[in-house]
């Protein structure tokens, strides 16, 4: 008896499900006792039987898994139908001839519904439901034979809805929309065939535009904007093919400009300009070759008199002139005092 009880504790095992059929409920089920994990032996015959994971790791048994099934795990478990164990989740299914069937639904160790699913056939068919742990819904999508059909929803913990964006048949199309916790909208985003096409927007929850972007066939094209909350340009860059080609500029608060930075191929090259926005003169000019700069760095007063000089190659300081007021020549203790005038 003893060599039959060892292998009873080391093995999962099969028992002949007597008097028990299958059941294929189009709803699926709640109660995870209902749970009968019958299957139909293919070694056997076809016979029905139940199977019993005692060595908690459910691994696939040879034949058609049919009816009510519980499968727990998650965390640091595999999946087995062995409710014993410390699992964080667990599954309920219903199968037909080893296909998914109805709602399948997945709940937390304390019974909390997680999501449900809707299967035909092993195919996604139906509005498939996430909900949060207070029982709010968290998402909601609708399925033709596997793929997204239909307006994919969001929703924060509070109620209110996060994005909703239309799918046909497995592919974005229309209007993606984003909205802020008080039901304002934050994003818009066309899609054509899943890819983004025409203007997007971004919008502070105010209301004002925050950032205008240009799609063809899912790239950045044209000039990228982002705006103050205030209305004004806060920055323009111009894209194509999702990459920076031209002179990238960037204001104030108050329309000033601050600097430009000139791009080719998503590098800077050429020369890079910094202003005093209150005199609107150039306080610093730095040439860049692909990323680095090179050549000579030019620093200028306020008053727009050149202040320095420092050669640079391929981004390492070579050597640097220092100019007085009246642009002369100029050296400088550590503490900033002129020492000497050439």
């Amino acid at each position: 008896m003893k060599p039959l009880l060892i292998l009873i504790l080391s093995l999962s095992f099969t028992l002949t499900a007597l008097g028990q059929q299958p059941e294929y409920p189009d709803s699926g089920f709640t109660n995870r006792t209902e749970a009968k994990n019958l299957y139909k032996d293919s070694l056997n015959g076809g016979k029905l039987r139940m199977y019993i994971d005692s060595c908690k790791c459910w691994k696939r048994v040879h034949g058609l898994r049919e009816g009510k099934w519980a499968l727990y795990g998650g965390g640091d478990h595999e999946y087995t139908t062995d409710s014993n164990i410390n699992y964080e989740y667990y599954h309920l299914y219903v199968f037909k001839s080893d296909k998914l069937y109805g709602i399948q639904r997945m709940y937390n160790r304390v019974g909390v519904l997680i999501s449900e699913t809707p299967f035909i056939g092993g195919k996604l068919n139906g509005i498939a439901k996430d909900f949060y742990q207070n029982g709010r819904l968290s998402r909601i999508e609708t399925y033709i034979n596997d793929k997204e059909n239909g307006v994919e929803k969001e929703y924060y913990e509070s109620g209110g809805i996060t994005y909703e964006v239309p799918y046909s048949m497995g592919e974005r199309n229309g209007l993606f929309k984003g909205y802020y916790k008080d039901g304002k909208l934050s994003v818009e985003v066309f899609y054509r065939d899943n890819k983004r096409e025409g203007i997007s927007k971004e919008y502070y929850e105010s209301g004002s535009v925050k950032k205008t972007e240009t799609y063809k066939n899912d790239m950045s094209i044209d000039t990228t904007r982002d705006y103050y909350e205030n209305g004004v340009l806060m920055d323009e860059t111009p894209v194509n093919n999702d990459t920076i080609n031209g002179v990238e500029k960037w204001y104030t608060c108050k329309g000033v400009l601050d600097h430009e930075i000139p791009e080719t191929n998503g590098k800077i090259n050429g020369l890079m300009k910094e202003y005093d926005t209150i005199t609107r003169k150039i306080l610093r000019e730095t040439t860049y070759i692909n990323d680095a700069q090179t050549g000579v760095q030019k620093e200028y007063s306020k008053n727009g008199k050149l202040k320095s000089e420092t050669i640079y190659s391929n981004g390492k300081p070579l050597g640097s002139k220092d100019y007085d007021k009246n642009g002369k020549e100029t050296d400088f203790d550590e503490n900033g005092n002129e020492i000497k005038s050439k």
